[in-house]
């Protein structure tokens, strides 16, 4: 909560408040976690990007993938 967005949409300048929302995740379960943000989101157009992990502390890594399966 919090953040302050300021953005272009449908020819106007928009100003307004949001939360910023962060999922852990595998790249296998990435598309899921997208369409079911989709789903629940209020925005026409929300916010969404998938990130690779090119890498990164190595036991935090593999919990990762042993908590969500892949």
């Amino acid at each position: 909560p919090g953040m302050r967005s300021i953005y272009h949409w449908q020819g106007a300048l928009e100003e307004a408040e949001e939360a910023v929302l962060i999922i852990k995740t595998t790249a296998v379960l990435a598309e899921r976690a997208v369409a079911r943000v989709k789903a629940l989101h209020p925005y026409d157009c929300p916010a969404i990007v998938v990130l690779p992990v090119t890498g990164g502390h190595a036991p935090y890594l593999a919990w990762l993938a042993a908590e969500t399966l892949c």
